[in-house]
């Protein structure tokens, strides 16, 4: 499906170019990548999810329904709805249109929206465009996120892992029980999701899922061989990881184990290839910040991440 849209603005009575709104299939997806890699850093999750599940919608696991506006031939703004209900952005043309063209499809198939997530600025444009009412009954989650990069030849390694005080490694299957209660407590504590017993079940099935992937490591303590903390990636392709799932337990926080973590999974990424790092983080949680600078991420911008219940 497609629409021709022509725009004439009112301030300076000046025709705007021309473009296209069409649902992409997995036939585009050589072209919506050519769009997508220049702007990685806020691009992860669309660019991985069509190379996990394709671009055309089939209500899959990280499945989506992806929709571009087109000028001359050219993708130049891009937004999908993923199998969980939520709007992944990457459209600095064009978002207006696009934020109703996907609300459309969502209204036909009855599926909810749950979540808008990209760069800042996108997502509360996407909010205004399409009146999404955000109040206490309904909101889970709202985060505004310092946007950081790393390019992992410059990763520094803190000293603690350096001279093997602790050890970082991917999980393992006698990690498992421990991993899944830590990240239990990372879903209600940083997520705000419902602590039930369908989230417990979710976080030993997904800690499952990780082993067998290797996608999360943990720290060890060296002498003891207790955890320390946990990290993971929430996004990875070739050309780049995004950190997420960072979680210490309050007891062993304040003592640098986090970062030690995250340096620990990103050198062995690098050591296999990967050359970049990408992580968000919350604007007014400063120890993440010192931790993730400390290891050498620069701040290049903003994320916001907006979650319905």
């Amino acid at each position: 499906m497609s629409i021709l849209v022509l725009f004439t603005s009112t301030r300076t009575n000046t025709i705007m170019p021309d473009f296209t709104l069409r649902t992409l299939t997995d036939d585009d997806r050589p072209a919506l990548e050519a769009f997508l890699l220049p702007r990685i850093q806020t691009s992860m999750f669309l660019l991985c999810n069509a190379r996990l599940a394709g671009v055309t919608d089939r209500g899959q696991k990280f499945g989506g329904y992806y929709a571009a506006a087109y000028e001359d031939g050219e993708i130049v703004g891009v937004a999908a709805q993923f199998w969980n209900g939520n709007l992944n952005l990457q459209a600095p043309q064009h978002l207006e249109p696009l934020a109703h063209y996907l609300a459309e499809h969502a209204t036909r198939i009855n599926r909810r929206v749950k979540g808008v997530i990209g760069p800042t600025d996108q997502v509360q444009q996407t909010i205004d465009t399409l009146q999404l009412e955000i109040n206490e009954a309904n909101l889970q989650f709202d985060e505004p996120e310092h946007l950081y990069e790393l390019d992992l030849h410059e990763l520094k390694l803190p000293a603690a892992l350096t001279d093997g005080r602790v050890i970082g490694r991917r999980i393992e299957q006698r990690d498992v029980e421990t991993v899944a209660a830590w990240t239990f407590q990372y879903r209600v504590e940083a997520v705000f999701d419902i602590p039930n017993d369908a989230l417990r079940e979710r976080c030993i099935n997904d800690t499952h899922e990780a082993v067998d992937q290797g996608k999360r490591w943990v720290l060890e303590d060296a002498a003891t061989g207790g955890l320390l903390s946990v990290t993971g990636f929430n996004a990875t392709t070739d050309e780049a990881v995004q950190v997420g799932g960072v979680w210490t337990p309050h007891e062993h926080r304040g003592k640098g184990y986090a970062r030690c973590a995250v340096a620990a999974s990103l050198r062995d990424q690098h050591q296999e290839g990967v050359p970049k790092a990408i992580l968000f983080t919350g604007l007014d949680n400063v120890p993440a910040q010192r931790a993730y600078e400390a290891i050498g991420f620069r701040r290049i911008g903003g994320y916001r991440i907006l979650m319905f219940r």
